[in-house]
C-alpha cells in the first residue's frame, strides 16, 4: 500500500498480488475486526486512469452484487482503494467443479446476473460494465457479484469519448468500434454468458435457448434493455413445474446395482428411438456404474455417455433429492437410475418403479425388502436378468424375462404403453 497516514488503521494480513505498477492486499480493519481488500496502483501503472476510474466508479454504487469501495486515498506515489473482501470464486471455477447445472439454476444465475444490470443500467446510475465475462462473476453460498469495473463508463456522460475495452468471445462487435456502445453492448456480453452457461446445463427450460439467440443478435427479436430480458426469463421460469406430460420412471438394482444402470440405460435408448419421445436419464447412483458402463463398451457406440447427445441426454452426480429439480425441463420421460437406494429419498410419485436384477435363491430376501420398501410408484415391474421367474404378487404389477431379447422387446413395450396412457389421461 502507499504510505499515507489515512492507511493507519489497516494491518496486513496477506499479500495476494505484487508487480511493479501495484499490489493487492489483504488486511485487517483494526477498530471494526473486519477485513477488507487493499488495492494500490503507482502513478507508473500505463492503466492508471483506467484503474482510478474504476474505483470512482464504484464507490457510488451499493449493492450487494457489487463490491463495496469503502474509501479512495490518492497521493503523489499513486492511489489505494480500499474494498470489500468477498469470499467465494468465479463463474468459471464454479461451474468447472460443479459440472453441471439444471434447469432451475441457470435460470436463477441467469434472473441475478439480468438484476445487476438493471441495476446498473437504471438512468439514476446510467452505468455500463462492458466487460461481462465468467471471470469476472464470484459465485458465493448461492450469490453473485459483478466485480472488475476497469472498462466501465457512464454512459449519459461519456459514451462519446469511451475508449474501447471488453475481452474476446463476450465483447460486442461496437466495442471494436462498429457502432454505438449503449445497453444492448452489456446485453450481448450477457447473452454471451448465458451460452457458457449452457455448456454445463443438460437440459433447458423450453425458450431459454430463444433467449439467448436475442441477447446475441442472432434471434428474432433484439433486447434493447435488461428489463426485457429479465421479464423473458421469468416467463420462462413459470413453466417449471408444469410436468403434467412427463413419466417418471424409477429404476432401482436388486440386488446388484450395476444391473439396474445398464437396464436403464438400455431402455432409454429404446424408448427414444422406438418412440421418439425425449429421454432424460439422472445418475442418481453414487456407484458410478453409468460411467463404468462408458469405458467398458469403447468398442460399441452404443453408450454416448456425454450431456447432451442426439439420443440420451444423461445428467451425472445427482442426488436422489434433488432430482425433483429436473421437472419442467422438456424431458418426455425421466428414468432415475437409483442403483440399489431407496427412491422413496426423491419424493416424486414415480409412474413406475422397475426392480431389475437376479432372481436366485439367494436374493429372495433382497426382493422381498425391497418391494416392500420401495412402493412409490403406481405400479411396481419386475425384470428378471438371470436365475428364476417370480410370479406376480400384490406389490408386483408385471414380471418380464429379460434373459432373452424378446423379454427385453415385451418390456419395453410394456413401458411405452404406460406412458401413451399416461399422456392420454393428461
Amino acid at each position: 500500500m502507499i504510505n499515507d497516514y489515512r492507511l493507519s488503521g489497516y494491518s496486513l494480513l496477506k499479500v495476494l498480488q505484487k508487480g511493479s505498477c501495484g499490489e493487492v492486499e489483504l488486511a485487517l480493519h483494526k477498530e471494526l475486526g473486519c477485513r477488507r481488500i487493499i488495492k494500490t496502483i503507482y502513478r507508473t501503472h500505463p492503466q492508471y486512469d483506467t484503474l482510478t476510474k474504476e474505483a470512482r466508479t464504484l464507490q457510488k454504487i451499493r449493492n450487494e452484487a457489487i463490491p463495496i469501495v469503502y474509501d479512495v486515498i490518492e497521493n503523489a506515489c499513486g492511489m489505494s482503494f480500499i474494498e470489500e473482501a468477498i469470499d467465494g470464486e468465479t463463474l468459471t471455477k464454479h461451474l468447472k467443479r460443479k459440472m453441471h447445472l439444471t434447469g432451475s439454476e441457470i435460470l436463477d444465475y441467469s434472473v441475478k446476473l439480468t438484476e445487476i444490470l438493471i441495476y446498473l443500467h437504471n438512468p439514476a446510475r446510467g452505468i455500463l460494465h462492458l466487460d461481462l465475462k465468467p471471470d469476472n462473476i464470484i459465485v458465493s453460498d448461492k450469490k453473485m457479484k459483478l466485480i472488475d469495473f476497469g472498462s466501465a463508463i457512464c454512459y449519459v456522460e461519456e459514451t462519446d469519448t469511451v475508449d474501447m475495452f471488453g475481452s474476446k468471445g463476450y465483447s460486442a462487435p461496437e466495442q471494436s468500434g462498429d457502432g454505438e456502445i449503449c445497453e444492448a453492448t452489456d446485453i450481448y456480453a450477457l447473452g454471451k454468458i448465458f451460452e457458457y452457461m449452457l455448456m454445463y446445463a443438460p437440459i433447458v427450460p423450453k425458450g431459454y435457448e430463444a433467449i439467448v439467440k436475442n441477447c446475441i443478435r442472432i434471434g428474432e427479436e433484439l433486447y434493447t434493455s435488461a428489463e426485457e430480458v429479465k421479464a423473458d426469463l421469468l416467463g420462462v421460469g413459470g413453466k417449471i413445474g408444469k410436468y403434467k406430460e412427463e413419466t417418471w420412471l424409477a429404476v432401482v438394482g436388486v440386488p446388484s446395482d450395476f444391473h439396474g444402470s445398464f437396464f436403464a440405460f438400455e431402455l432409454a435408448k429404446q424408448l427414444r428411438s422406438k418412440s421418439g419421445k425425449k429421454v432424460l436419464l439422472l445418475d442418481c447412483n453414487s456407484a458410478g456404474n453409468l460411467e463404468a458402463l462408458e469405458k467398458n463398451n469403447n468398442k460399441s457406440d452404443s453408450l454416448e455417455f456425454v450431456f447432451r447427445t442426439d439420443s440420451v441426454t444423461i445428467a451425472k452426480g445427482v442426488l436422489p433429492q434433488e432430482a425433483k429439480n429436473w421437472r419442467g425441463l422438456g424431458g418426455d420421460v425421466i428414468i432415475c437410475d437409483f442403483g440399489n437406494t431407496n427412491p422413496k429419498e426423491a419424493g416424486i410419485p414415480f409412474e413406475a418403479v422397475l426392480c431389475v436384477g437376479s432372481m436366485r435363491p439367494w436374493t429372495e430376501k433382497f426382493w422381498t425388502e425391497a418391494l416392500s420398501n420401495m412402493v412409490c410408484g403406481r405400479k411396481t415391474y419386475a425384470f428378471v436378468t438371470d436365475g428364476y421367474i417370480i410370479r406376480k404378487t400384490t406389490l408386483i404389477n408385471e414380471v418380464f424375462d429379460c434373459r432373452t431379447e424378446k423379454g427385453l422387446k415385451n418390456a419395453t413395450r410394456c413401458i411405452s404403453q404406460l406412458i401413451t396412457r399416461r399422456n392420454r389421461k393428461d
